[in-house]
């Protein structure tokens, strides 16, 4: 079979006539190309960004997790021995939770802090080695979720991972100036990027769904909110109606990681009339009845997952979907989506409420307008159309050239592969300056602080007063405190003086 020849084609394939037919149809029938997502590895780089392959591990100085989501976790496991991760302080409480990993590599980060982070940490001693800089801003996405401003010989990249731009967002960024910062290369989240992605604030979804509760006062409540990002929604329906929220010691298990939160949830599914539903529960499964238990039975398998609530109370039940998934699927028959920014849509015995973690085509556009880059790296596959859109907001200065640092060339081979092009090998090593900065140069620990205190409501408008729109979802509802925090049965080594700046 191996040795086969490969068939000829027919004669009347290589028609001149259809040739000259075949080039029209790009004109004639034009379609919108897919840019293509990028694959992990910063250029001129050892740093893995969301990406734990173990084919790439020889390129890794460290790794960057930007939030705890599985598309974003692709290869971690337990008893991890890779390179270190850095992510922000919750991520770092969300990992540690969920997976037996060695708290030493797990390295968590305050937002709003210049971090100097070394490229080799065997040589914590050395001055001379190579450092990058890093700073973290809160992506509005989940608990932990994190976009991450890097510095170095390599230039000036800015990861937006998963994140949702909003007014807030923007605030914050442009008292830190970020406007004015010379940022190369944006690697952005593109998974809204076509012009139909139309999406109502937050806000207004967690309206939608209070009203929905209120018209049904006597029901039982079925909200599909297991997934990270999601819990703005639940806290609220906490706040709001004075109960605890029942979820399966799945989602339980997550939230005993956020500080603050966890006396708004309960296993104890007589505790409420609100629970939370598994992902994808109200879009793949259907919904039916089975003696005294609801259960989620898959059309395609006729198999039946294990029951939501045991003991199913009588009555009416309102079953809400908070997600894009539904008007996604049924986008060739929705010329738009302005429409559910104050309604929501019923389909089989469920509504549908349009929220969004992620940005809309507006606000995609408004951010790159805002960061200003030289180029964007798309981390997710973006139409065609849409980057040329984007390309008009960029900084249209060049970049400067890169020299690798020989130490690292050294180090990472596949470095020397890059050399080209405004890329040089340093000739020699070269001392690095000192900076103000705070520097992990030894075994690290999260320098964060931890507040019981519940979040706070939206202050924008009065309108808002029932949304609990988690102000950073970081969750440190509190204030720097001089005291390291009680972080529970995790194990940290002692903490170490550090400078800090941030605003």
């Amino acid at each position: 079979f191996l040795n086969r020849k490969p068939a000829k084609p027919p004669h009347w394939a290589s028609s001149p006539f259809l040739l000259f037919v075949g080039s029209f149809l790009p004109v004639m029938f034009p379609s919108d190309s897919r840019e293509k997502a990028f694959e992990g590895c910063l250029p001129y780089a050892p740093i893995l960004y969301d990406c734990f392959d173990p084919q790439l591990q020889e390129r890794a100085a460290f790794h960057i997790l930007t939030h705890l989501h599985a598309d974003h976790c692709v290869g971690l496991k337990h008893h991890w021995n890779g390179a270190p991760i850095y992510c922000s302080v919750v991520t770092r409480r969300l990992l540690l939770s969920k997976w037996k990993i060695d708290p030493s590599l797990v390295i968590g980060l305050q937002y709003h802090t210049v971090h100097s982070i070394p490229f080799n940490r065997d040589n914590r001693g050395d001055q001379e080695q190579e450092q990058c800089t890093m700073e973290l801003f809160d992506a509005n996405h989940c608990p932990g979720s994190a976009m991450f401003l890097l510095k170095g010989y390599f230039g000036s990249y800015f990861l937006s991972g998963d994140f949702r731009f909003s007014e807030s967002m923007e605030k914050k960024l442009r008292h830190r100036k970020i406007q004015n910062e010379e940022v190369d290369s944006l690697v952005l989240d593109c998974t809204f990027s076509d012009s139909f992605w139309k999406f109502p604030s937050q806000s207004d979804s967690i309206r939608q769904i209070l009203s929905l509760i209120q018209d049904h006062p006597q029901s039982q409540v079925y909200i599909e909110g297991e997934m990270l990002g999601l819990e703005p929604i639940l806290l609220t329906i906490a706040n709001k109606f004075d109960c605890k929220i029942h979820v399966d010691q799945k989602k339980y298990d997550a939230v005993k990681a956020l500080p603050g939160v966890l006396r708004h949830f309960t296993k104890e599914e007589k505790e409420s009339r609100f629970h939370v539903c598994p992902h994808k529960s109200f879009s793949s499964l259907s919904i039916q009845m089975k003696g005294s238990s609801l259960r989620f039975v898959d059309k395609s398998r006729k198999s039946s997952t294990a029951p939501v609530v045991s003991n199913f109370a009588e009555g009416s039940h309102l079953f809400i979907k908070p997600s894009t998934m539904w008007f996604g699927s049924n986008k060739r028959n929705i010329p738009n989506l302005m429409q559910f920014h104050r309604e929501p849509a019923k389909a089989e015995d469920c509504w549908h409420v349009l929220h969004s973690i992620h940005s809309s085509y507006d606000e995609l556009l408004a951010f790159v307008k805002l960061i200003r880059p030289r180029q964007i790296i798309p981390w997710t596959e973006c139409s065609s159309s849409t980057l040329q859109v984007m390309k008009t907001f960029l900084n249209p200065t060049p970049r400067r050239n890169i020299e690798i640092p020989r130490s690292l060339a050294n180090k990472f081979p596949f470095l020397l592969r890059q050399e080209g092009d405004g890329v040089t090998i340093e000739s020699k090593a070269k001392q690095q300056p000192e900076t103000n900065t705070s520097v992990f140069n030894s075994t690290p620990d999260i320098i964060s602080c931890w507040s019981p205190s519940p979040p706070q409501s939206i202050p924008n408008t009065s309108d808002d007063e029932d949304c609990i729109m988690l102000e950073s979802f970081e969750f440190p509802f509190c204030k720097a405190r001089e005291k390291e925090p009680n972080l529970g049965d995790f194990e940290f080594s002692p903490p170490e003086k550090r400078r800090r700046i941030g605003w």
